[in-house]
């Protein structure tokens, strides 16, 4: 994938769009400076392209990311899995400059 195209990266899965997020995230801390803008960029694109069209923050469902793909080629491939809120919050906190433990 470019992340340079001019459009922003739209994964039909959310967690796996969620996940390469948090792995840009940790590139970006790895590759000299004239890089590092374009994995935190194409992070953030992935985290905004979620939050505005791939999450339900209302109060009632257990999820907070729709449309993660356990299995592809299942009917009901479409559905909520929780590594997918998981990495999405983490890349969050990671943008934010925190560090996500939880055990």
């Amino acid at each position: 994938m470019d992340f340079r195209q001019p459009k922003e990266p739209l994964y039909e899965d959310s967690t796996a769009a969620a996940t390469a997020a948090c792995g840009f995230i940790e590139i970006a801390k790895a590759v000299d400076e004239l890089e590092k803008d374009l994995y935190l960029g194409a992070a953030v694109k992935l985290l905004r392209t979620l939050d505005e069209s791939r999450s339900d923050w209302t109060e009632n469902p257990d999820c907070i990311l729709t449309h993660g793909s356990a299995a592809y080629h299942n009917n009901n491939r479409h559905t909520a899995i929780i590594y997918g809120d998981y990495y999405f919050i983490e890349a969050v906190f990671k943008l934010k400059g925190g560090a996500m433990v939880i055990w």
